[in-house]
């Protein structure tokens, strides 16, 4: 049983009361994990419904014959929709519809979570799948924080332009830079660079939470602007105490987690290693003059590795490999996929839901 207390409480209670709210996943475990798969499932279904659009482009055109030049739509079709820069925009829209849509998954989770703090159970058919007011409205608010975290990269990038270009006008600082001694230059950049990287993270800290503001049934029906949630989410994060919780929280949560994220890089590396060294043997001696320098030797490096395997051993190796990184995935996903946005969940519900 865990509570959601109003007062302030110490760090080790509120990393305790963490704990039990990760815990409560694996409480509702079978619950969690059929929201999980149909969450998925339902992300796919409904990027594949906002691509359709770019799907019957790539479709129309792909299957026309362009057999008469002079007709103008032909022409057209060449000069614009057959150009490889139309191609590649065509697929980064599709790409990027897919990462925002699967990314709705956080707002179905959060809900979900939330149900589970509270005691609540949500059933799996009232997790608001198909509530096209809440997508219209999730949509709106990524665009918005997209836009609100390009500012301090477009600061930063102004700031390198005007270096660079002020580092050649004042010429004792040019000298400075020609020596190779000081350069000041590239030390200024890094610092620039690290307070990008300070300033997106604090950015991001209060405005992330709007999603949670969303997703929250005191919200839910009030008829607002997004902009609304977003002076709400900087409200309840005005506190510097509370953005050192999330990162102590997101510190011990990664050092948890790290040795599992190398044994997973573990696993694909060796992976990786096994099947490139299978594919490199099928190449004759004028194919491997061809590769890279740096292929060559990796090459010659895995033939040091693998000499006292035989062919059978080799392949043998592959599948065992192959067959270790899937069943880790799959305990990847049983049991470790979506942790964090509870972690998320539960500091939104004790710290900023006050």
């Amino acid at each position: 049983m865990t509570e959601i207390k109003s007062n302030k409480i110490g760090i080790f209670t509120y990393l305790k009361n963490m704990f039990l709210d990760i815990f409560l996943l694996y409480k509702n475990f079978f619950h969690w994990l059929w929201v999980k798969v149909i969450i998925i499932l339902w992300s796919i279904i409904l990027w594949f419904l906002f691509t359709i659009p770019f799907l019957l482009i790539y479709y129309i055109f792909a299957i026309s014959t362009w057999n008469d030049p002079s007709l103008l739509i032909n022409w057209l079709l060449n000069q614009v929709f057959l150009d490889t820069v139309f191609w590649n925009i065509m697929f980064f829209l599709t790409i990027f519809v897919y990462i925002v849509m699967f990314l709705y998954s956080n707002i179905l989770l959060i809900n979900l979570y939330n149900s589970y703090i509270s005691q609540n159970k949500i059933k799996i058919n009232n997790i608001k799948y198909f509530d096209f007011n809440l997508i219209i409205k999730y949509f709106k608010l990524t665009l918005l924080n997209m836009l609100i975290l390009l500012i301090p990269v477009m600061i930063f990038l102004l700031l390198i332009f005007i270096l660079y270009i002020t580092s050649w006008w004042i010429s004792w600082w040019h000298d400075l830079l020609a020596t190779g001694e000081y350069n000041y230059l590239s030390v200024i950049s890094l610092l620039l660079f690290v307070v990008l990287v300070i300033s997106f993270i604090y950015i991001l800290y209060r405005i992330i939470f709007w999603y949670f503001i969303l997703s929250d049934e005191k919200y839910y029906k009030l008829e607002n602007s997004i902009y609304y949630y977003l002076k709400e989410s900087i409200k309840k994060t005005k506190w510097v105490s509370r953005f050192f919780r999330l990162i102590l929280s997101l510190l011990l949560y990664l050092i948890i987690f790290a040795p599992l994220n190398y044994l997973d890089n573990y696993l694909e590396k060796d992976f990786k290693a096994v099947k490139n060294y299978i594919i490199l043997s099928d190449l004759d001696e004028k194919q491997l003059e061809q590769l890279p320098v740096d292929n060559r030797y990796y090459y010659e490096s895995m033939q040091i590795e693998f000499k006292d395997f035989t062919e059978k051993e080799i392949y043998a190796k592959l599948n065992n490999s192959s067959i270790k990184v899937l069943m880790f995935n799959i305990f990847n996903f049983i049991f470790l996929y979506w942790i964090f946005i509870m972690l998320l969940t539960s500091f939104y519900r004790r710290e900023l839901e006050k």
